[in-house]
């Protein structure tokens, strides 16, 4: 039986907070969840890594900014936001301003994302990119001044490596968020 992830929050003497998960998650799509939750109220991710270490196992660390947020950063049940599907979690593709897909050597798809900062940014992506049976593995996310500069590594369903077919429409619905 699966244990509940562990959860910490914890405040920056310069601002923000930060929220750390470790632990398995029961569901493959927890990471859109939790980001489309958070959006839907107002708090955006500033940065962070995830990393996945085994099939549903995974060590995260996130920078949120809750100036615009409706709650605070210690009411948020974050457990509960990974469980969740925030509707719509698929909506339109946000705008990019540029992308770059790359097939690694073990076989998995590195996405480079540019895009202008913009709340419920990677929510919106990842509810997109689910759709296509590919599975976020690896984030770094970064947002320097008002520029999001994300790298995501993704799997197809159970790891698997996606197939060509899988990654030209994920070329294609990038492409549809291009300014």
């Amino acid at each position: 039986m699966a244990t509940r992830p562990k959860v910490e929050v914890s405040s920056h003497p310069a601002g923000g907070y930060s929220v750390s998960l470790d632990g398995e998650f029961l569901h493959p799509h927890w990471v859109a969840f939790l980001f489309a939750g958070l959006s839907a109220n107002g708090v955006s991710v500033i940065s962070g890594q995830a990393q996945q270490r085994s099939l549903a196992t995974w060590s995260a660390n996130f920078q949120l900014d809750f100036s615009r947020a409706m709650q605070t950063a210690q009411s948020i049940d974050y457990l509960a936001l990974t469980d969740q599907e925030q509707l719509p979690l698929v909506s339109d593709i946000p705008r990019l301003t540029g992308f770059q897909i790359q097939r690694r050597t073990d076989e998995s798809l590195e996405v480079r994302l540019e895009a202008n900062d913009q709340l419920g940014f990677l929510g919106r992506l990842l509810g997109k990119i689910c759709m296509l049976g590919l599975f976020p593995v690896e984030m770094v996310i970064s947002t320097i001044g008002n520029r999001i500069q994300d790298t995501l590594i993704f799997r197809g369903i159970a790891g698997m490596a996606p197939s060509e077919a899988t990654r030209q429409r994920l070329e294609s619905v990038l492409q549809s968020g291009t300014a």
